[in-house]
């Protein structure tokens, strides 16, 4: 394995500048990546990783849309931040109908980045996944435990649950915010 392979398996995640151009629904949009020295990716769909929207049809059609709404009005035509999540060989990860798997990050009106992928689940747009992509489990599922550490879901740094507040400490290594620890169960 070469060192830069083994620098990317550690890092776990790719960023990039990038403009999305297509919003399909609450958790798929579509960017042109800045892949940098003047290389573009144009019209790549990223399937907004550990979210889970309603779909635009059937029963769940009216919060799809507003989910969409949402997500159009955060980063339709904006430059955002990229991150694309890699495998175990250190590979752009993709979901189940090939799409690149990432967060969203874009500037807020206030300067302050905003992840897309978790204020869609803070607001109540979207419900948290797991890493594998299975539904997390909702109060009254069940008991969960909540751990005092967590690794880092991109650079495997340990992060500690204030098990007070539930929240888990912002990332050193990386951009990644507070964020609840139902989150990451």
């Amino acid at each position: 394995m070469s060192d830069l392979t083994s620098l990317r398996i550690q890092s776990q995640l790719y960023h990039y500048a990038a403009l999305v151009t297509q919003v399909y629904d609450g958790d798929t949009v579509t960017v042109d990546i800045d892949l940098g020295v003047g290389v573009w990716r144009r019209d790549q769909t990223i399937r907004l990783w550990k979210v889970d929207t309603p779909e635009l049809r059937g029963p769940g059609k009216e919060a799809g849309l507003r989910a969409r709404d949402l997500v159009r009005g955060l980063v339709l035509d904006k430059p955002v931040l990229l991150r694309t999540i890699l495998d175990k060989r250190g590979r752009d990860r993709t979901g189940k109908f090939g799409r690149l798997l990432g967060e969203v990050i874009v500037e807020g009106e206030d300067g302050s980045l905003v992840n897309v992928n978790q204020l869609l689940i803070a607001e109540g747009y979207a419900l948290p996944m797991t890493e594998t992509g299975s539904k997390i489990r909702q109060a009254g599922q069940g008991p969960t435990r909540v751990p005092d550490v967590i690794a880092c879901p991109y650079c495997g740094q340990p992060r500690r649950v204030d098990s007070g507040t539930g929240l888990v400490e912002p990332c050193p290594n990386c951009l990644d915010e507070a964020f609840p620890v139902a989150q990451a169960l």
